[in-house]
């Protein structure tokens, strides 16, 4: 019952889910701190392409079409990433070209150790407030 009354509440601001409690530290750094790493690099993206002669607000439309239509695939056809990418990357083309610059510079790895950093900042921040908690309980 309380349940259905919390999802009721908060089904308005998107997919309600239910995160076992051994999660919610790294589900805060994903979910929560996850917008502001995309947003990140949509800008890096979108940068990219100004520096290259585009006019902004083109490159921004575009990348959000983008990132849309990535979206729609990934949650609603169920692909794995992995599969998105193969699919748009042909031999010697600029797709490979692009994924051979990100493999070089250490996106990927700098994205995991985001999310782990954002982690663990989550898990700092929850001990610190529960031993701000036990201190004024006395405990």
């Amino acid at each position: 019952e309380h349940k259905e009354a919390v999802e009721e509440l908060f089904k308005c601001l998107g997919t309600v889910f239910w995160v076992p409690e051994e999660y919610l530290d790294i589900w805060t750094g994903l979910v929560g701190s996850g917008p502001a790493f995309i947003a990140e690099i949509v800008d890096a993206l979108v940068l990219g392409a100004v520096a290259s002669g585009m006019p902004r607000d083109l490159a921004y439309q575009g990348i959000l079409d983008v990132l849309e239509g990535t979206s729609t695939l990934l949650k609603n056809i169920r692909v794995h990433p992995a599969e998105v990418r193969d699919e748009v990357t042909t031999p010697g083309g600029t797709t490979i070209r692009g994924l051979m610059v990100m493999e070089s510079e250490g996106v990927k790895a700098a994205l995991m150790k985001t999310v782990e950093e954002t982690y663990k900042r989550s898990r700092e921040i929850g001990l610190e407030i529960d031993s701000k908690i036990r201190k004024e309980l006395g405990l």
